[in-house]
């Protein structure tokens, strides 16, 4: 009895599985099934520090005339709650005047966006990610119950966002299927609807997010992944 309850407390005891220090990951985005765009996705995680560069290029009939890029950094410091974004931007090569983003001020908990030239600043609630973080977090707090509540930035404003677990879905790709948990934000007729694929084998990594809006359909899905 006594060794058994010295095995269980070293197996409660052991370390969590460290997260990845290097993703490098591919997606194919499309449009109303027409495909329109590639995706090039780079996290790096440096000691406490993490950083994730994220390029979309158009691509197909698409790509003949759109030659312009759009950029996504996200960088900041990884704690006991995952990533804790410092600055985040958007910048377009071929529109400067659009670019947009955020510097998060955690000691003072204020959030100061950028969106083309306008700055304002506003109250920072405690775990706020950036667009682009938000999708690298559950490799660091593995999403757990019904419901996941977060707020997040784009730069251009500050929203509260909740999405609840639909199924666990085997999903198939260009790559071979994964096991996933499948979420779904909850929007109002009318509003948003997002929809996102965490792969639970692979760090729960996004495998696939599907936005609806305005009776359009767009589609991310995975087309080739790294992991170091």
């Amino acid at each position: 009895m006594k060794r058994t309850l010295l095995l269980l407390s070293a197996l409660l005891t052991l370390p969590a599985v460290a997260a990845p220090t290097l993703v490098d990951i591919h997606y194919a985005l499309s449009h109303n099934g027409l495909a329109v765009a590639t995706m090039h996705d780079t996290f790096q995680r440096t000691g406490k520090q993490y950083r994730i560069v994220s390029t979309t290029a158009a691509s197909g009939v698409i790509g003949v005339f759109y030659k312009g890029t759009l950029t996504s950094t996200s960088a900041g410091l990884i704690g006991p709650r995952g990533l804790r974004p410092l600055r985040f931007e958007q910048t377009r090569s071929d529109a400067q005047d659009k670019n947009i983003g955020a510097r998060f001020d955690w000691k003072t908990s204020k959030l100061t966006l950028l969106d083309k030239g306008r700055r304002e600043t506003v109250a920072l609630p405690p775990g706020t990610q950036d667009r682009l973080s938000v999708l690298y977090q559950f490799m660091f707090v593995k999403p757990s119950g019904q419901t996941l509540k977060f707020d997040v930035t784009t730069g251009h404003n500050l929203s509260p966002e909740t999405y609840t677990l639909v199924n666990r879905e085997k999903i198939t790709t260009p790559i071979g299927d994964f096991n996933t948990l499948h979420y779904r934000n909850d929007a109002s007729a009318g509003e948003k609807q997002i929809e996102v694929w965490l792969a639970t084998e692979r760090d729960y990594l996004p495998v696939q997010v599907q936005v609806k809006d305005d009776g359009a359909t767009a589609l991310q899905t995975l087309t080739q992944i790294k992991t170091e």
